[in-house]
């Protein structure tokens, strides 16, 4: 039992999700049974590991204090495609003449400039449109996506321990983020529609009022 306290303390994704009611206990204790063999210097059933966890208190744990995340608003957009493009000079000219002169602010959602590429996400009725003006082929393209905002209150914002522990948690319902769009008092996760009731689920841990718009 202590084996599986000290291992469970030194994991903050399962930490979280244990603290919250969401860890699979037995998946868990599928994933640590070799580090407990390994620790204990014995054969360990994988049942036992389960029995232990399933004991364990939130006063057992030393947990860190949970990050002071407030969200106030959610909304969601969909069905939305990512696509991306190498950045070029003329890939750049062609793709900032996009807003508003020919995709609508609607239609558009976000445009992500890295080192050497160029991500767009658009609502998937205008992905025609933007792939005949860039006039090259996507070097991905992923669609059926939606966008989940979470709006933070404007003397909070977002901060990096509240990003990390939403990814975490995520991470921990076996939510896949494909891509995500950061401002100063929201982010908006780019998901896989099949995702989409998870994850808010999650969101809904931390909400003050639970606030749904779809688009």
């Amino acid at each position: 039992a202590e084996t599986v306290v000290q291992l469970l303390e030194n994991d903050q994704t399962a930490l979280e999700s244990f603290r919250d009611g969401i860890l699979n206990l037995s998946a868990y204790a599928q994933k640590i049974h070799p580090s407990v063999e390994k620790l204990t210097f014995k054969d360990v059933k994988k049942g036992t590991i389960v029995v232990a966890l399933s004991r364990l208190s939130k006063k057992n744990l030393k947990v860190k204090s949970k990050p002071n995340i407030r969200i106030v608003h959610l909304s969601t957009r969909s069905p939305l495609t990512s696509f991306a493009y190498q950045k070029t000079p003329d890939t750049q000219r062609r793709v900032s003449t996009l807003n508003p002169y020919l995709v609508t602010s609607s239609d558009l959602f976000g445009i992500i400039e890295g080192e050497s590429e160029i991500v767009i996400i658009s609502s998937e009725k205008a992905v025609d449109l933007i792939k005949d003006h860039i006039g090259l082929i996507p070097k991905k393209e992923i669609s059926g996506l939606v966008a989940i905002t979470a709006q933070f209150p404007n003397n909070l914002g977002l901060n990096a321990n509240a990003l990390q522990a939403l990814l975490s948690v995520l991470a921990a319902h076996k939510v896949s983020v494909v891509n995500i769009l950061p401002t100063l008092t929201e982010i908006s996760f780019i998901l896989d529609k099949n995702n989409t009731e998870a994850a808010i689920s999650v969101f809904n841990l931390y909400a003050l009022k639970e606030k749904h718009e779809p688009k």
